[in-house]
């Protein structure tokens, strides 16, 4: 059968880069970013890599690289608030409510501040 399949070596290279010794590992250069700067950084890789082959028939095969690309920046995290992975994951995990259940990620938010409005 003919068909768009994602090769075993672009999960593995993908993977690679964020585990060292077989394992999600912290990203030591990411440290001085601000929190949301660490998680829309893993985001937008993950993101980007699986839209690339989202037509392939064997796309279930990310799941490694899902979780992966999950666990590091929990380390990442941790690492900078000198903390747990199960801390991180505590604060950062929300739960939504869909068509098709509950459907739990990990989020966020950005704030900024607004400078304060003055009265002439």
């Amino acid at each position: 059968m003919i068909g768009l399949r994602v090769p075993k070596e672009v999960i593995e290279q993908n993977c690679a880069l964020y585990m060292r010794g077989g394992k999600p590992a912290q990203r030591a250069e990411m440290l001085g970013e601000s929190d949301y700067g660490i998680l829309t950084k893993y985001q937008a890789e993950y993101r980007g890599v699986v839209q690339y082959y989202l037509l392939a028939h064997n796309v279930h095969w990310f799941s490694k690289l899902h979780w992966v690309s999950e666990t590091s920046p929990l380390k990442t995290l941790a690492g900078k608030h000198k903390s747990e992975v199960t801390a991180m994951a505590r604060k950062y995990k929300t739960t939504t409510e869909t068509a098709n259940g509950k459907w739990r990620r990990k989020t966020c938010r950005k704030v900024t501040r607004q400078p304060p409005y003055t009265l002439n």
